[in-house]
């Protein structure tokens, strides 16, 4: 599978991406971008219908084949198994009239098909649509759908994109938190006036999200920063002031902390390495009253995320 970088590139340049494929291959193409995004927004392991390993119950299948790219038979494109439902994802480069008649409804239909063969209950499969823009009629027909079975959730590769940001710079999302976005989308679909008023309010929705999330395990994030940054440098104690000055210059840093909208303090730093001990407190440096800090060995924190992860699992 790609990297989960690279899978947000091509999604971020979509036209150009698809456009570098022949004309019978673009299609195809897209369903296997859209799949491995799903694959890495949900953290789980990604086959093709070729090589679907059931023995993994948590993962994301894409119905068609990847060598000799092979595109999906009629029915689901992409199935999703998640921890507590299930996502049918249908992808379609597809913009105009036919969208829908073509892609959405049978997506639908596929949806229902899905739930009567594996005895899934109705409220527990969402119908994902991903398209690079949707059309008006497609909107309108969303609103008013042929049957209220399961949660219909459109979304755009731009949407696609900002969700697969979140789950990169997100190290402890869930699978709910994922559910909750998805439920708001369908919120909003359904008290949304327009075309153009649905397409803003999901951006609004996406973007709240995203910064929810990121601001609930901002100290789990810069926990795992400050911990690289002091194994990169190579020594056993670190001055705070040091691991701070690394990190206002770390890229992912500074887009997540942009994102939520904070500047990085040393407090930030230290409630992180402390709350989750990440790394030990040394002492204060005498002249400037400074924290000191000492690396803990991974192996160390191994032994303690199985003894939490064993207690909970009692």
């Amino acid at each position: 599978m790609r990297s989960a970088q690279t899978i947000r590139n091509h999604l971020g340049n979509i036209t150009p991406f698809i456009n570098g494929f022949q004309q019978n291959q673009r299609s195809v193409q897209f369903e296997y971008l859209i799949s491995e995004a799903f694959a890495h927004i949900l953290d789980v392991s990604f086959f093709d219908s070729a090589h679907d390993n059931s023995t993994k119950i948590y993962r994301v299948t894409w119905n068609g084949i990847i060598n000799p790219i092979t595109q999906s038979p009629p029915g689901a494109d992409i199935v999703a198994r998640c921890y507590g439902y299930y996502l049918i994802i249908e992808p379609t480069r597809k913009t105009g009239a036919n969208q829908w008649s073509d892609e959405f409804a049978p997506a639908i239909r596929h949806c229902n098909t899905f739930c009567q063969q594996e005895h899934v209950n109705n409220q527990d499969a969402i119908c994902v649509l991903v398209c690079t823009s949707l059309y008006a009629d497609t909107y309108n027909s969303l609103k008013n759908p042929p049957n209220r079975n399961h949660k219909i959730i459109p979304i755009t590769t731009t949407n696609l994109e900002k969700i697969l940001q979140t789950t990169m710079l997100a190290n402890t999302i869930t699978h709910l938190e994922i559910r909750r976005l998805l439920n708001n989308i369908s919120i909003t679909l359904e008290n949304s006036i327009s075309l153009v008023d649905f397409q803003s309010q999901i951006e609004n929705d996406i973007n709240n999200w995203q910064k929810r999330v990121l601001k609930n395990e901002k100290k789990i994030f810069i926990g795992i920063k400050a911990c690289e940054t002091m194994r990169n440098l190579g020594r056993p104690t670190f001055f705070v002031s040091e691991i701070h000055q690394q990190l206002q210059q770390d890229a992912i840093v500074n887009d997540y902390y942009t994102i939520i909208g904070e500047i990085l303090s040393i407090n930030d730093i230290e409630e992180a390495l402390i709350q989750y001990g990440m790394a030990c407190f040394h002492s204060k440096s005498i002249q400037h009253d400074e924290s000191i800090f000492e690396q803990i060995p991974l192996e160390d924190l191994k032994v303690r995320i199985k003894k939490i992860l064993k207690k909970i699992s009692r």
